[in-house]
């Protein structure tokens, strides 16, 4: 019986150390499959895992170790955070001042991915990388549309055109207007929009002609003469198309906005605004620009009767200088009248016949006549001829003669009766015979 005890014995040994090994291999073998730390996440707080754990713990190690007396931004597990004080803010949102600059965060996270326009204490900011650029002056586009930034900040005042680079924009209260491509009147102006919110520039052509528009304005040019290079200059209608037609073969000359031009046969326009031209606007300026009767009255009237064969001839202009500018500078350049008309120093206008002549060719021509100043002969009573200039000016019914020095000097003209020079022709019983004329300018 001792025996069999102890063989009862032994084999019960034997097979708890068997089952021991069982359970030792299958914990080695549940041990490679199974994540012990997703077991662990079951028995940790809701939402937080062990590797956010982990993260947690470093960050907050982190920030443990930052000075307290700090305030700015700082580099914390990967992102940017808002100190203040040694705590990091993640309640701040929107712009805030750091050390002399403005940045955009999120919930105390600095937003360096961000570039665009936000809105703070009713101004609107432009934002770079995260960062409010208060030396940016121009356009930026956002979200489609283009706004004018003066200093960082949207110019919310800013109406008109802005140009930006060689593009122009037309704003209204800092916000860009937005036409589809074509033609727009805008207050008195016409724009030509390219379609993504830009203005063109250049030359243009439609159906009812050609028109510029300015590199520097963008408006079409309207109603006058603009240049569209450093050397070219063409004359626009009210409508803004380009206008030719002043052209022709015999003249040329025009005026607009009291000021003379002369238009090639190509249209090409160029300055003629000599200084005589300069004179006689201050002249119809006085006495109007409406009545040619009162600007033959005005040279008669207002120039007294002299001449100097050295000065007031032909022969007398420098070569190369125009004739009527020559005679037009002298007659209305204020000077002591001669004899004793000027004993007491009394000044006025004096000229012979090619001053009074070239007077009121100006004056004529600032009106928009087609005047002529005319250098030629007539009939002295000894039977020769003398030197004298007139003024011929070509009109719908004819070429007609005017000649104030005539009546000027009227008490030398036995022949004088009033107005005996005022648009009379070659031949006129009235007043002597003109020969030899040619035009001078």
């Amino acid at each position: 019986m001792k025996k069999k005890s102890q063989r009862i014995k032994k084999q019960t040994l034997v097979g708890m150390l068997a089952v021991a090994v069982v359970l030792i291999i299958g914990i080695v073998i549940l041990a490679t499959s199974v994540d012990f730390g997703s077991i662990a996440d079951m028995f940790r707080p809701a939402g937080q895992s062990s590797k956010s754990a982990e993260a947690s713990a470093e960050s907050s190690e982190e920030e443990s170790r930052i000075d307290p007396d700090f305030t700015g931004l700082l580099e914390i597990d990967g992102q940017t955070v808002y100190i203040v004080k040694g705590e990091p803010q993640y309640d701040a949102t929107g712009l805030m001042y750091v050390n002399g600059d403005y940045y955009l965060l999120e919930k105390g996270i600095f937003r360096k991915d961000y570039t665009g326009l936000t809105e703070s204490a009713g101004e609107l900011y432009y934002v770079s990388e995260g960062k409010v650029k208060l030396d940016h002056n121009g356009v930026v586009e956002y979200k489609g549309d283009f706004y004018s930034v003066k200093n960082g900040i949207v110019d919310q005042s800013c109406t008109g055109i802005v140009k930006d680079g060689d593009k122009g924009y037309l704003f209204e209260n800092g916000k860009a207007i937005i036409e589809e491509a074509g033609l727009v009147a805008h207050e008195d102006q016409i724009y030509l929009f390219a379609g993504d919110g830009s203005l063109e520039s250049g030359w243009y052509d439609d159906a009812g002609g050609r028109m510029y528009f300015d590199g520097d304005t963008f408006a079409a040019c309207m109603n006058g003469v603009f240049p569209v290079d450093e050397e070219t200059s063409y004359l626009f209608d009210k409508d803004g198309y380009l206008e030719t037609d002043k052209w022709n073969e015999r003249s040329g000359y025009f005026i607009v906005n009291k000021h003379r031009y002369h238009m090639e046969e190509d249209g090409k326009v160029t300055d003629a605004m000599l200084p005589c031209y300069e004179k006689a606007v201050r002249i119809l300026d006085e006495i109007g620009w409406d009545d040619l009767y009162a600007a033959y009255q005005w040279t008669i009237n207002a120039i007294y009767w002299h001449t100097d064969y050295e000065l007031l001839y032909p022969y007398s202009v420098p070569e190369g200088e125009s004739h009527i500018n020559y005679f037009v500078d002298y007659g209305l350049t204020l000077r002591t009248l001669p004899g004793e008309a000027g004993a007491d120093g009394t000044q006025g206008y004096v000229g012979n016949c090619y001053v009074f002549a070239a007077v009121f060719t100006s004056l004529a021509r600032m009106m928009g006549y087609d005047a002529y100043f005319i250098e030629g002969v007539v009939p002295h009573p000894n039977g020769d001829r003398d030197p004298h200039g007139w003024c011929e000016i070509e009109e719908e019914d004819g070429c007609w003669i005017y000649d104030p020095e005539y009546e000027n000097h009227r008490n030398q003209h036995t022949d004088y009766h009033k107005d005996c020079g005022w648009r009379t022709y070659n031949g006129s019983p009235d007043i002597w015979d003109f020969a030899d004329g040619v035009r001078a300018e």
